[in-house]
């Protein structure tokens, strides 16, 4: 039970951070160079940068208006390439499955390029620094990754035994695939996926805002904030990169936490059932 109160207390933590009330004033208008790599304090909780700005709010900034957004948009790729290529397979139209077959090619081929090297040619590509071509990229690859998921998921467990018991009964492909697949042998597979999907993501736009792509000053990102303050960590204070660390680690693990949240409150509910 602490184990529990401790993880949703790091989940409630992010979530404050992200829409802090004080979040919404601009980092511009919070400038003050006499204040600059100021060390942790009473008003300013995290330090200050180079620039006098809260630390506090620029990972607020950070979390509001570029890992939040990515997560939705990862969210939203993964529902909609598992939602088609359910569709393909269980649809009895030979064009819809013709379009499923096209659409599985393009995906794979998506697939098979390593995630990091598809957000920076997208970045490059659009030359143009900012969110959106991190978004795309990312949104591109989740989803040929989320479609092709299910596919190889249908492939290697249609040939069941249960599965030909359902069938044989008169049982829809439709339920077979609901029943058998999404919602029970699969579910766990295609959450870690999820995780997996959303981790990666900050991962990406940090690297690419911190290789100067991605999003740049003067908005925040953790990445553009490393890359700001490496050479201030090198010759004196270290505070503003140590809490961008601990920023970044924080982003990365709330996916798994949220998901530990939910394993043990499903676990709770069958414990209750079963007594």
């Amino acid at each position: 039970m602490f184990k529990l109160f401790g993880t949703i207390s790091i989940v409630i933590l992010f979530f404050l951070i992200c829409f802090m009330p004080w979040a919404k004033f601009s980092d511009v208008e919070g400038m003050n160079l006499s204040l600059g790599l100021s060390a942790p304090s009473y008003d300013h909780l995290l330090g200050t940068d180079e620039l006098g700005r809260d630390m506090l709010l620029r990972f607020s900034s950070a979390y509001r208006d570029c890992i939040l957004p990515l997560w939705f948009f990862v969210g939203t790729a993964f529902l909609v390439g598992s939602g088609l290529s359910f569709v393909s397979i269980i649809s009895s139209q030979r064009w819809v499955r013709w379009i499923g077959k096209m659409v599985g090619g393009s995906a794979f081929l998506f697939a098979l390029i390593p995630l990091g090297v598809t957000v920076f040619s997208f970045s490059v590509y659009f030359q143009k620094n900012g969110l959106w071509a991190v978004i795309y990229s990312i949104f591109v690859v989740v989803f040929a990754k989320s479609y092709i998921n299910i596919q190889q998921l249908y492939q290697r467990d249609y040939r069941q035994l249960y599965w030909d018991a359902h069938q044989a009964i008169g049982g829809s492909l439709i339920s077979r695939v609901w029943r058998y697949g999404i919602c029970q042998q699969w579910s766990r597979q295609l959450v870690y996926e999820l995780i997996f999907y959303l981790k990666v993501s900050v991962i990406a736009e940090v690297s690419v805002s911190y290789l100067g792509f991605g999003t740049q000053e003067p908005n925040a990102s953790i990445g553009n904030i490393l890359a700001s303050h490496f050479s201030e960590s090198l010759r004196g204070p270290t505070h503003v990169v140590v809490v961008t660390w601990l920023a970044l680690l924080l982003a990365v693990s709330v996916p798994d936490l949220i998901r530990s949240i939910l394993d043990k409150t499903l676990e709770n509910r069958t414990l209750l059932k079963v007594d």
